[in-house]
């Protein structure tokens, strides 16, 4: 049986909110941002273990204050994060014990309103086909730009505005990032990795929803905690 595990990422320092406060523990009806987050993966059946990453003088804050106090149960890594997004991903999968054919899923700290049905289908799409990635149809009509001005208008229905989680086979993600590191070679999109050093494999796109928004401004904040209204 295959070991699904979650690494939630939340080393962030959170500088486009304007806080004292770092994003991810900023409150939302009185539980951090990272709490609600971790606790979607917490009552997720399939999953098995969660990792989270967050900066290294904040990981006996989160053991205690954040995991200890809401007694996740799944958390079995508080684990310091890198310089970049990349960075704390990969510290997190050296980290990890799974088998080559386990799954591992990452996911943004600051995406609280994720749904289990987003988790599981992601999961379900992984184990088939190696790769799979939750997100949305843009609304909006989008276009391309240079040098200032307006290029194209893109066509919507072959575009797909990604989410998280981004969900892959152990191995799949593994030796992508670490060709990624051996050639110095980043970005802030775990797929990218993938499609650059294992274009064999076909990533899936699953449908997430609107909802599931990454709280980074002063007016995500607000767009939070009217989608936590309406939820409640």
């Amino acid at each position: 049986m295959k070991k699904i595990t979650a690494i939630i990422t939340a080393a962030g320092s959170g500088k486009r909110m304007n806080s004292d406060k770092r994003k991810q523990y900023l409150k939302l009806q009185n539980k951090s941002i990272i709490a609600h987050t971790i606790e979607v993966f917490e009552k997720t059946d399939s999953i098995n273990d969660i990792v989270l990453v967050c900066p290294e003088e904040d990981i006996k804050f989160v053991q205690n204050d954040i995991v200890r106090k809401n007694d996740y149960q799944k958390v079995i890594l508080v684990i310091s994060g890198g310089k970049e997004r990349q960075n704390s991903v990969f510290n997190a999968l050296k980290k990890v014990k799974c088998r080559y054919d386990d799954i591992v899923l990452i996911h943004d700290g600051v995406r609280p309103f994720v749904s289990e049905t987003s988790i599981l289908n992601s999961i379900e799409a992984a184990i088939e086909f190696g790769a799979a990635v939750v997100g949305v149809k843009p609304k909006n009509t989008t276009k391309t730009l240079r040098a200032g001005a307006i290029l194209e208008t893109l066509n919507r229905d072959e575009l797909f505005s990604v989410q998280t989680p981004q969900t892959f086979q152990f191995d799949i993600i593994h030796n992508s990032y670490e060709k990624a590191f051996e050639d110095n070679f980043y970005s802030t999109d775990d797929s990218a990795l993938v499609e650059k050093y294992a274009d064999h494999i076909q990533i899936i796109p699953v449908e997430g929803d609107y909802f599931n928004i990454k709280i980074t401004t002063e007016e995500d904040l607000v767009f939070a905690n009217a989608i936590l209204e309406k939820k409640l």
